[in-house]
């Protein structure tokens, strides 16, 4: 990003654990992320140092079971499908189903439902969540439609996600040393999204 300098840490199992973005001598932005000895992750925030910020708990079969800033519970059906899930309290996720090879055919969010649909000759691509449409391409997704609004996902020969188009406007994927996507930026180098 312009300007900024980004420098990343990672916990003894090599996971991406804390990165700052640093301009003129000063820290902008930062982020930190702890996981327990499972490599769930079970804390997120700004500052270094573990535990911080929005925590998350998990059962032993290491299926979330709760995050500090919602207050719904979450559930799973035997095979371990999320059936309900609450990621912030204005998103919650109910009556979610299945097919017997774990696609999600139904879910209710925020009292909406929608209904998911599968094609390819083997059924296991999805091709549409409500009124969203994804395309696939041979790297993996390459597009989606919402409403009338078109996005065009942009790979690597190896299908590494490079950038994103929507509305005429091209939007580019930054990534740690690992590649993890840890943010969005614009054609002018300016960050839209982490």
């Amino acid at each position: 990003v312009t300007g900024r300098k980004r420098t990343y840490s990672y916990d003894g199992a090599g996971r991406f654990s804390y990165a700052s973005e640093v301009k003129a001598g000063a820290t902008v932005d930062s982020w930190q992320y702890c996981y327990d000895l499972a490599g769930n992750l079970t804390s997120q925030g700004t500052d270094p140092g573990c535990p911080r910020g929005t925590t998350y708990t998990y059962n032993d079969a290491q299926e979330l079971t709760s995050k500090s800033s919602s207050s719904g519970p979450w559930s799973y059906d035997a095979v371990g499908n999320e059936t309900a899930g609450s990621s912030t309290d204005d998103y919650a996720r109910t009556a979610e189903s299945y097919t017997d090879h774990s696609q999600l055919t139904s879910i209710t969010v925020s009292g909406k439902t929608y209904a998911g649909q599968y094609g390819s000759t083997d059924q296991s691509e999805r091709i549409s969540l409500g009124d969203t449409y994804f395309h696939n391409g041979p790297l993996g997704l390459s597009a989606t439609s919402t409403a009338g609004v078109d996005k065009g996902f942009n790979r690597e020969p190896g299908g590494t996600l490079n950038s994103m188009t929507t509305g005429g406007r091209s939007y580019y994927y930054l990534t740690d040393a690992i590649g993890s996507v840890i943010g969005l930026v614009d054609v002018d180098g300016n960050k839209v999204d982490t």
